[in-house]
């Protein structure tokens, strides 16, 4: 029985010794000048509550209960007036090693809030491989000649030496080679690589490798914000491609001016779209996009609409501020820019996937009229919370349209400087 008790114990323990570490963050951003609490989102049993204490350059702090502290000031160890990066270890007992948080000083941060909508255009960085497939010779057989050898998410960036930048430069170098045999010069996976492949005739003058590829890529988001020097975020998800799933490597890009012309509306297991009508002239153009990453589009204004978003700037609002509860997301489904009632459900402050950090349910009468919910093309929509900008809306629920995921705003700050 004493054994069984002890094991218990140890199992209880351990429970609730891994429980605590889930919900205290890996990382926080801090802004200069300010303390923070960083309360916990899922209450563990107050025993273990109670013996979490903060420990800087060895001195150990016992913390309130029902919260973790993370004090920035002279006091805790170093001046919240530093911008830097810093380590603050949490322990059990002060004895029993927790967990080390990264917590980075940044200065103060506004931005202007977006919700508008545009258009993204975008060429990829070498012409990215979808797949390879068969092609029927001239003699009438069926050949596979880029089986094996190029894969989907590879880019093709030279043939035989030769660079290219678009599908028709890449099938007049083919054919220009004919039954010579081409190296491709490609990237696969970040390293550069050459691969060999024989090419087919397929008709008088015409050859084939068998392989399907991509050279630029366009669609339509939400306008997430504007700093003040210009740099924009967008979308909270980078641009993948619609084949294969992969995240694109662009070459340059550019965001214009779009107008919704229809809305197609979500219902549970069908998700609704926006229909944007994209006009790719010079002067329809709003800035430049420069990366492509899992937590949005990134680049810069021009000048000359800069002064179109240099409205009301809002304060940012980090993850460990955020709350469960009422709030709005910002976004333009009818032609017009408003702010919709939403229920954040779940705040999630180590998520695994980057741009899954927090649940919401969209409760405004209106939009759920209009759209049903969340729908495609609304992604980047600005998520508010109590006069602040706290994220972007980003995914939405197949099985449950009034329901979705949202990136912490810190995430995308990170990526534009």
């Amino acid at each position: 029985m004493c054994f069984l008790l002890a094991v218990s114990v140890v199992l209880i323990g351990g429970y609730y010794y891994y429980k605590l570490r889930e919900v205290i963050p890996d990382h926080i951003t801090l802004e200069t000048g300010s303390s923070h609490f960083l309360r916990l989102q899922k209450e563990p049993d107050a025993f273990f509550q109670e013996e979490v204490v903060q420990t800087i350059g060895g001195g150990a702090v016992k913390l309130p209960k029902n919260a973790v502290q993370v004090e920035v000031d002279n006091q805790a160890g170093f001046n919240s007036q530093d911008v830097g990066t810093y380590t603050v270890e949490y322990k059990l007992l002060g004895i029993l090693e927790l967990k080390s948080v990264q917590v980075d000083v940044v200065e103060e941060q506004e931005v202007y809030p977006g919700g508008t909508p545009v258009g993204i255009y975008v060429e990829t960085d070498g012409l990215m491989v979808i797949g390879s497939g068969a092609v029927t010779g001239i003699d009438g057989r069926t050949y596979e000649p880029a089986k094996n050898i190029l894969q989907s998410g590879d880019y093709i960036t030279s043939i035989n030496g030769k660079n290219v930048t678009t599908k028709e430069e890449f099938i007049q170098s083919v054919n220009e080679e004919g039954k010579n045999p081409v190296i491709l010069e490609i990237l696969r996976n970040g390293e550069k690589t050459k691969v060999k492949v024989n090419p087919v005739q397929t008709g008088q003058e015409e050859f084939r490798l068998g392989v399907w590829i991509r050279d630029n890529t366009q669609g339509v988001g939400m306008l997430t914000f504007v700093k003040k020097d210009g740099t924009f975020g967008a979308l909270g998800h980078g641009i993948t491609d619609v084949d294969t799933g992969l995240l694109m490597k662009i070459k340059k890009g550019r965001i214009l001016n779009t107008d919704i012309i229809s809305i197609v509306k979500g219902k549970d297991g069908s998700p609704g779209e926006l229909v944007g009508m994209i006009d790719y002239q010079t002067k329809y153009r709003i800035g430049e996009v420069s990366e492509n990453t899992v937590k949005g589009i990134f680049g810069k204004i021009d000048e000359s609409t800069f002064e179109n978003f240099a409205g009301e700037p809002l304060k940012i609002k980090f993850k460990q501020d955020m709350k469960t509860g009422p709030a709005v997301i910002r976004s333009c489904v009818d032609g017009e820019i408003k702010e919709y009632d939403i229920n954040i459900l779940e705040i999630n402050v180590n998520s695994r996937e980057e741009n899954k950090c927090f649940l919401m349910q969209i409760t405004d009468p209106e939009l759920l009229e209009k759209t049903g919910g969340i729908v495609q093309g609304m992604s980047g929509s600005p998520v508010i919370q109590d006069g602040a900008l706290v994220g972007a809306v980003t995914h939405v629920l197949v099985q449950d349209s009034s329901k979705g995921y949202g990136i912490f705003i810190e995430e995308m700050l990170k990526e534009c400087g």
